[in-house]
C-alpha cells in the first residue's frame, strides 16, 4: 500500500465536499487505522445516519484496516509535541503514525497537516 487515509477523506467523499471525488483513486492502494473507521462511522452517526447504514457505508469502501498496536499508540502520543500547534487530534496522529510505520503517504482533507514538518509524507486532497 502507498497511502493511509484520514477520516477527513472519507467524510469529504460522503458529504460531496471539494476533493471528495479523489477518494476513489486512492482506494485500491490504501489502508486505514481501525480508529479511522470508528471516527468516520461516529461522525456519520452524529449527522443522524443510523449506525447500521453508517457501518455499511464505511465497510463498503473495502479498505483494509490496521489494528492500533501499543507501539503505534505510543508513536501517536510522541507526535503530540510536534503537532499540537496545528490542532491535530489523536486520530490524526494515529493516521500519521501508521503512515510512518508502513512507509506510506498520509492523505487528508485537513490543510493544517501541510504545515506539519515531521518527516512523514502528507498529501492533501484539496
Amino acid at each position: 500500500m502507498r497511502f493511509v487515509l484520514d477520516a477527513s477523506v472519507f467524510l469529504a467523499a460522503v458529504n460531496e465536499e471539494p476533493g471528495g471525488d479523489s477518494l476513489v483513486a486512492y482506494l485500491p492502494d490504501s489502508v486505514i487505522a481501525v480508529t479511522t473507521h470508528t471516527e468516520v462511522v461516529t461522525r456519520l452517526i452524529d449527522a443522524e445516519m443510523p449506525f447500521e447504514e453508517a457501518e455499511e457505508l464505511m465497510s463498503g469502501f473495502h479498505v483494509p484496516a490496521i489494528d492500533v498496536t501499543f507501539g503505534l499508540a505510543k508513536r501517536a502520543a510522541e507526535l503530540r509535541m510536534a503537532t499540537r500547534a496545528y490542532g491535530l487530534s489523536m486520530g490524526d496522529r494515529i493516521c500519521l503514525a501508521v503512515a510512518e510505520t508502513v512507509g506510506a503517504t498520509a492523505v487528508t482533507a485537513d490543510r493544517r497537516w501541510a504545515e506539519v514538518k515531521i518527516g512523514i509524507p502528507i498529501e492533501l486532497i484539496r
